[in-house]
């Protein structure tokens, strides 16, 4: 038990409560993209499993996950391949950290309507900026 009373997370029970979730989930196309389904949300358990260890919020994580794409927008803006190259693999960190984000504030009982929010207004504005840069 950690000082919260609950049970210490694994991985696995992380997985296994986003997977649940999804399956309650109608409003929900879970057809997005091969990359976000298949590679990204397997990816972003053990994101997940290191936020909450390091007691990042999901607000927190928004907000962190923003400024790496920024980051990595400015570079796909640079116009040298190596740059470009590192500010594709920055973007996808963010997309990573976005997947992560909103299972932290369900693991923390922490879901907000300023949260949704947040995480819509950088998704938004994060997907502008990749065509931009």
């Amino acid at each position: 038990m950690d000082e919260r009373g609950q049970a210490s997370m694994t991985i696995t029970e992380i997985r296994r409560t986003d997977r649940d979730y999804l399956s309650r989930r109608t409003d929900l196309n879970l057809v997005y993209n091969i990359w976000g389904r298949f590679v990204l949300r397997e990816l972003s358990y053990p994101v997940v499993w290191l936020l909450l260890k390091l007691r990042i919020s999901a607000n927190q994580a928004t907000v962190i996950g923003a400024a790496i794409g920024l980051v990595g927008c400015g570079l796909l803006a640079s116009g040298g391949y190596g740059l470009m190259v590192a500010g594709a693999a920055l973007v996808n960190v963010w997309a990573l950290i976005d997947y992560a984000d909103g299972q932290v504030a369900r693991w923390n009982n922490a879901s907000s309507n300023f949260g949704r929010f947040l995480d819509n207004l950088t998704d938004t504005a994060m997907g502008a900026l990749v065509f931009l840069g």
